[in-house]
């Protein structure tokens, strides 16, 4: 609850790590909204790799858009959303692969609350969640055209990722060989 300590220590990560937020109209949006679209990128990047983290809590996340402890992480083999590395969280699989864009929201909705003291209106933390959910789509997005080959993502190969998805859960395809293959 020291507002001054927060901000001091707000400053100093624009200062160090986001200087181009400093000329915005509300640097601690911009630096938000920066924070954002680097973990976005990320785990969309993780998706398209097959990577699990298998314990992205808000403590393994960094302001610079990439992880830290990375405990029981893992690789698909099995194309399945429910899989998780983590043996103490395979009851709940809060970590499994296919959440891993959800935790990513939650833990950003949790550095939201951590600002909130310096915003003169709180209620414009709503517009980086919102961000967030739209960068990673973006980002889902391109990476599944990037892998099929598309030029650019278009509304209608929705679909035909969507039915990918559901093919490659159902037979458990081993995501990396699948796309090796598709390649040739």
């Amino acid at each position: 609850n020291d507002t001054n300590k927060l901000k001091a220590l707000a400053d100093y990560t624009i200062d160090r790590h986001y200087p181009e937020c400093k000329a915005k109209e509300n640097p601690y949006l911009a630096f938000l909204n920066a924070v954002i679209e680097r973990q976005a990128l990320l785990i969309s990047q993780w998706m398209h790799v097959g990577f699990i983290h298998g314990v992205m809590n808000t403590d393994n996340m960094s302001i610079l858009g990439l992880t830290i402890d990375y405990g029981p992480y893992g690789w698909l083999e099995g194309y399945d959303h429910g899989w998780t590395p983590n043996t103490t969280d395979a009851g709940r699989k809060r970590y499994r692969f296919g959440h891993q864009a959800q935790i990513g929201e939650w833990n950003i909705a949790r550095l939201l609350e951590s600002i909130g003291p310096l915003m003169d209106e709180p209620k414009k933390l709503y517009e980086p969640l919102e961000f967030y959910s739209e960068a990673y789509q973006k980002y889902n997005n391109k990476m599944w055209a990037d892998k099929l080959g598309f030029d650019a993502f278009k509304s209608e190969d929705e679909e035909i990722i969507t039915e990918l998805i559901s093919i490659l859960q159902t037979v458990e395809t081993d995501m990396t060989i699948f796309f090796r293959l598709l390649s040739k």
